[in-house]
């Protein structure tokens, strides 16, 4: 049975005292919260620390925007995997959720979450994963893979793993994971690997312990994940449609009326006036309105989810 205090690692931010329940720390009976209608956002995290003081001003902000509907304070909870994040959101226990295109895709298909509003990241919208080789390598098409390697990042990244390995099954290609980098895969697939971080892959495929990889396009022109003397011998050959960088989510334990608010409180901060704010929420510069093509974009990632139409 999913749990916040051993399986969810659930961290919850209250207006008065901080309240960190997990299996790092034991929190004793008499300072648990009294029940009080909190405004709770949540998202998966492996950096509890990091992402809860990111999404606790916000948390508090927005809190105050619905205070006449009966909300007093903000919460966090941060959940270790997409599946527990589900679950909590299934479970009400969650009113807004802040997340990759991907996750956002499986909290609308299996929680019944509604979209409510594009985040832009140090004012990026948008992104593209990209598939890149070593100039001398001889491979030019994704078709070229068959019976190679390719490091992506990790299992719970978008951009460096989800993006990438739609791009490649598209193209008619079947995946198989491997042990290690140095592992043959079968002649009629592409074998893959997680290398855990993007320098990782970088180097990786710089040094040819495999031959191929994956980052996004601001990851490839960021010179820590992408180090320029490495880059001038790699190439890409190919690359990914547009995917949004970061998503708004309504739960339904949030009353339409009151997402319908929490939506235009978020479209209405601005990047100078709420730079504070903003940038504390993940690096925020402010939103966009969720339109027709975002639409159809995330439509593309449900019919891709595993069971999906």
């Amino acid at each position: 049975m999913l749990t916040v205090a051993h399986r969810c690692m659930g961290v919850l931010l209250l207006a008065a005292s901080l309240l960190f329940v997990g299996p790092q720390t034991h929190a004793a009976p008499s300072v648990q919260a009294p029940e009080a209608k909190r405004f709770v956002i949540a998202r998966v995290s492996q950096n509890p620390g990091k992402h809860l003081n990111q999404l606790a001003p916000m948390a508090e902000y927005l809190a105050g925007v619905l205070a006449d509907e009966g909300f007093v304070a903000g919460g966090v909870v941060l959940a270790q995997t997409t599946d527990e994040l589900v679950a909590l959101v299934a479970a009400g226990r969650v009113h807004w959720v802040t997340e990759t295109a991907y996750t956002a895709s499986l909290l609308v298909e299996q929680a019944g979450m509604t979209i409510r509003a594009l985040k832009l990241k140090n004012g990026v919208a948008s992104y593209q994963s990209r598939v890149f080789v070593r100039r001398d390598a001889g491979i030019e098409t994704l078709q070229d893979l068959a019976g190679r390697v390719v490091a992506f990042e990790e299992p719970d990244s978008f951009s460096g793993y989800f993006m990438p390995s739609l791009m490649l099954q598209d193209d008619g290609l079947s995946l198989a994971e491997l042990r290690s980098p140095r592992s043959a895969p079968p002649a009629d697939h592409v074998g893959y690997v997680f290398a855990r971080s993007e320098l990782n892959v970088t180097q990786w495929v710089h040094k040819g312990l495999v031959q191929a990889g994956a980052l996004n396009n601001l990851d490839w022109n960021n010179p820590k994940r992408m180090p320029l003397a490495m880059r001038e011998s790699l190439v890409v050959i190919a690359e990914s449609r547009p995917f949004p960088r970061a998503l708004e989510l309504a739960s339904p334990a949030l009353s339409e009326t009151a997402a319908a608010r929490v939506t235009e409180a978020l479209l209405q901060l601005d990047a100078s006036r709420d730079a504070r704010l903003l940038r504390a929420y993940e690096k925020a510069s402010g939103f966009l309105p969720v339109d027709q093509e975002l639409l159809q974009t995330m439509e593309y990632l449900r019919a891709r989810l595993p069971g999906g139409r």
